[in-house]
């Protein structure tokens, strides 16, 4: 009879154990790479300072970054090691998110000496989370996309926050995702298969 008890409680106590083991892998597997925060906009960002005062801007950080007030994205520090697709799909998530990037729109890349000479003064963190998968992927962002701007093919109109332009850009970006699962980012990559290519829209 005290070896049946015995028994019994052996498997529940196992049987626990197990259950615990599941929960704690689901919680790591579950555990996102990115968030998106609010952040005040740095005056010196502003052409017309106290005129948006009421307005609340975002940014998209690391999950664990406790620093994002003082942090200065766009760009992930090269040192930090991520799970790359995961990271593209979470990204790929923000589709729709229409809430202003902290930082105004303005180009990046020094080396083009480009400057953005559009109407656009903001651009919503969807966009700028397809601006982060550039950098994810090519290293330099800048170099593929200087400017958070995507434009149409057909006629050069420029879309920045939402629109056909923007949820085109993100099909041809999820398509491209779908390329990668499949033959693996080394030969994405090999093969200079751009995620807007064959798409009706480009970055500026």
């Amino acid at each position: 009879m005290n070896r049946k008890k015995c028994c019994k409680k052996k498997r529940l106590i196992t049987s626990l154990f197990c259950w615990g083991l599941l929960v704690i892998s689901l919680q790591t597997w579950s555990q996102s790479i990115f968030k998106v925060v609010e952040t005040p906009r740095d005056p010196l960002f502003e052409i017309c300072p106290g005129k948006h005062d009421n307005e609340k801007y975002y940014r998209i950080i690391l999950a664990n970054d406790s620093l994002y007030p003082v942090s200065t994205y766009p760009v992930i520090p090269s040192d930090i090691k991520i799970d790359t697709l995961k990271a593209i799909e979470e990204l790929l998530a923000l589709k729709g998110d229409k809430r202003i990037y902290v930082v105004p729109l303005m180009c990046y890349d020094p080396v083009r000496s480009q400057i953005y000479m559009g109407e656009s003064k903001n651009y919503a963190i969807q966009v700028h989370a397809l601006f982060i998968i550039n950098q994810l992927i090519f290293g330099n962002n800048f170099s593929y996309a200087s400017c958070p701007v995507l434009v149409s093919k057909k006629d050069n109109s420029e879309a920045t926050i939402s629109g056909e332009i923007i949820e085109e850009a993100f099909k041809s970006y999820g398509k491209w995702y779908k390329r990668i699962r499949k033959i693996g980012l080394s030969q994405v990559i090999a093969r200079k298969m751009m995620p807007l290519d064959s798409s009706t829209v480009k970055w500026y």
